[in-house]
């Protein structure tokens, strides 16, 4: 509901590729922190193991911290607007809505008109056959 209409292919692959990103980062950092703090931690003395893995354990919790503040509030089925989403977003949205209503009264009405035609059609019919069967008895 969040993603723009026709866009979704995009969206998709910028998630794809800032979860990629995010492997990579994590990977250098953790990198990174073993070299900077734990500089003696080789074989076949692994020095300061345990508390590099309590670090890192620590630092792998970390983006819990950050869900209040990345989820957006509300439930799944709220509407984009009721979400908060941009002005783009959200009268693209109300387009495409209106759009599927007038598909859905434009093809209500067709199949009214259309059941209109047939009952008129059988009510000729009608005719045609009470002056046929009329004709008969004479």
């Amino acid at each position: 509901k969040l993603c723009p209409p026709k866009v979704e292919g995009s969206m998709f692959a910028l998630q794809m590729g800032l979860s990629n990103f995010g492997s990579n980062a994590g990977l250098y950092l953790g990198t990174a922190i073993l070299e900077i703090f734990y500089p003696k931690l080789h074989a076949p003395e692994f020095e300061g193991l345990t508390s590099y893995i309590t670090l890192r354990s620590a630092l792998r919790l970390l983006p819990i911290l950050l869900v209040p503040f990345l989820v957006p509030r509300g439930r799944p089925s709220d509407s984009a607007k009721e979400l908060g989403a941009g002005q783009a977003i959200t009268a693209e949205a109300d387009e495409e809505e209106q759009g599927v209503e007038e598909k859905t009264d434009l093809s209500h009405r067709t199949s009214v008109e259309a059941g209109d035609d047939e009952a008129a059609a059988a009510d000729d019919n009608d005719d045609v056959d009470d002056s046929n069967a009329a004709e008969q008895k004479v």
